[in-house]
């Protein structure tokens, strides 16, 4: 009696299932919603929904935009060919375009020389506007320290792609969110706005650097929704309910 912990969706890693006897029986645990597209060729199978859960303290909250001339975006991800920094850089590449003095700080273990990333960069002019920080201790405090100002981050199936972004609600910095599964059924959540139009994330997060006012309540929200929904504490529950029953 085995319960499989499913930590990647094959939209990040496309071999995650290629070894498994697809017709024997499986019981997978994971934050997906949508089971069509991950457990696609599974023919006896049995899912429980378990969502991404964090420690929660309230006395993390204390992220404020900061007024400065020159904006901030972060992005914490390990640089791995699994997950795409493409889109980012071009949004980033848009918005320079149009005026707006940002830079974009991309936070995580991986060589971006190896990945062929710096090619990317140079390609788009953006050499002098995106900085490498590698990794960090401590997530939180290096969105405080460095005044981020908006968190871009992966979605997939409608929903923030890992731990990174639930730890970053709980200070309530505002996050932006790209579609890695734009050909899934995709659940909407209100709090976390996922795109797939470059254009049109490009325009949100002109607003939310404009408008200190609207980025605060994005914030505030995605805070509050990942404290009401993502609280550890509260679903550790969920998981000794699968295991009682089992």
């Amino acid at each position: 009696r085995s319960f499989i912990c499913v930590v990647n969706s094959i939209f990040q890693v496309p071999e995650n299932y290629d070894r498994y006897d697809k017709s024997r029986n499986y019981t997978f645990i994971s934050g997906f919603k949508s089971l069509n597209e991950e457990f696609r060729g599974f023919s006896n199978f049995k899912h429980y929904y378990f969502p991404l859960s964090i420690s929660f303290k309230d006395e993390n909250r204390m992220w404020v935009q900061k007024t400065k001339k020159q904006k901030t975006i972060g992005i914490y991800t390990r640089l791995t060919k699994n997950k795409p920094l493409d889109v980012f850089l071009f949004a980033l590449h848009l918005m320079r375009l149009e005026g707006l003095d940002v830079i974009l700080n991309i936070y995580g273990n991986g060589n971006p020389a190896e990945l062929g990333i710096l090619n990317n960069i140079e390609a788009l002019s953006l050499t002098d506007y995106v900085i490498f920080k590698g990794h960090q201790e401590n997530l939180i405090d290096s969105a405080l320290n460095e005044e981020l100002d908006i968190i871009w981050a992966h979605s997939y199936y409608g929903f923030p792609g890992g731990f990174a972004s639930m730890d970053l609600s709980s200070i309530g910095i505002p996050q932006v969110f790209w579609n890695f599964t734009p050909n899934c059924e995709n659940q909407e959540y209100n709090e976390f706005k996922t795109f797939k139009d470059i254009n049109i994330f490009v325009e949100y997060n002109k607003q939310l650097l404009n408008d200190s006012s609207f980025a605060q309540t994005i914030g505030e929200n995605q805070y509050l929704s990942i404290k009401t929904n993502n609280n550890i504490d509260e679903n550790i529950k969920i998981l000794e309910e699968i295991f009682r029953q089992s």
